[in-house]
């Protein structure tokens, strides 16, 4: 459809970032969203926040063991909705016919994966909102002012790390005859491993190891590095999250081709 005050049509980066809107399942309906975008981030944050509180026996008095459960809780939430958020996306787009758009629909290829990432980075960004602010008012700690941009920064970074596995997820599910079961486990392992409990220094020595190559690890480590004011040492973490992350989003790259050729050697017409 043409755009009204130019006669353009709309760019494949707005076309691409309205259906991603329309089809995301966290945003069928004003309920949906505030159930899905509001409520659940908020919940899920709070609920690893009391297991990190009860774990560490942090009293109301120590300020800083309270914010530190408080990020790595939110960091936690935000890394396991940013990933299985976007993977849940993408598994849909095979039956949403929206796969095919993304394969060979009109502009640059790149327009079209940024406005869908962009997309769900917007969503994302809402609920880390919503679990950040869950999270300080039950922990009942506010940090100071210097403090904040650097939370955001924390969150930005958590959520965009995230998209690499989100995407590496999506593209197993390519050859999964349910397509959501990729993403529900990683849903499930992403606490249990990326340190929001506690860090993963606690596991044996190959679980820490493994724990190490998800970028939800290092960013629950830069939340725990912020809150005792370690600001330098939490800026390194956030980094290589990200760089792990960015290894993650080339192996989905990878791994996206494999899956769709297999997918098409099989004659999997729905994963096309």
């Amino acid at each position: 459809m043409a755009n009204h005050l130019t006669g353009r049509p709309p760019s494949a980066f707005r076309t691409a970032f309205r259906v991603a809107l329309r089809t995301m399942p966290d945003c069928d309906s004003p309920a949906t969203i505030a159930v899905q975008v509001a409520a659940a981030p908020a919940f899920t944050a709070l609920f690893y926040l009391m297991l990190a509180a009860s774990d560490s026996g942090t009293g109301a008095g120590d300020a800083t063991g309270a914010l530190a459960a408080a990020l790595a809780s939110t960091t936690g939430a935000c890394c396991a909705q940013a990933s299985v958020a976007m993977a849940s996306l993408l598994a849909q787009d095979r039956f949403a016919g929206v796969l095919p758009y993304l394969t060979v629909g009109a502009g640059p290829q790149a327009a079209l994966w940024a406005g869908r990432i962009a997309a769900q980075l917007t969503v994302s960004s809402a609920s880390a909102c919503c679990a950040l602010a869950a999270s300080l008012a039950a922990g009942g700690t506010m940090p100071e002012r210097g403090i904040w941009p650097f939370m955001a920064l924390l969150l930005s970074a958590s959520l965009v790390a995230s998209l690499g596995l989100g995407l590496a997820t999506a593209a197993a599910s390519l050859v999964c005859a349910d397509a959501l079961m990729p993403a529900n486990l990683v849903g499930y392992a992403l606490p249990l491993l990326g340190g929001v409990v506690a860090p993963v220094d606690v596991f044996p020595g190959p679980i820490a190891t493994l724990a190490r190559a998800l970028p939800v690890t290092w960013m629950t480590d830069a939340s725990r590095a912020l809150s005792a004011r370690a600001v330098r040492d939490a800026v390194s973490d956030m980094a290589v999250g990200l760089s792990v992350g960015a290894a993650w989003a080339v192996a989905a790259a990878m791994l996206w081709r494999l899956c769709r050729a297999r997918a098409r050697r099989r004659g999997d017409v729905a994963a096309l």
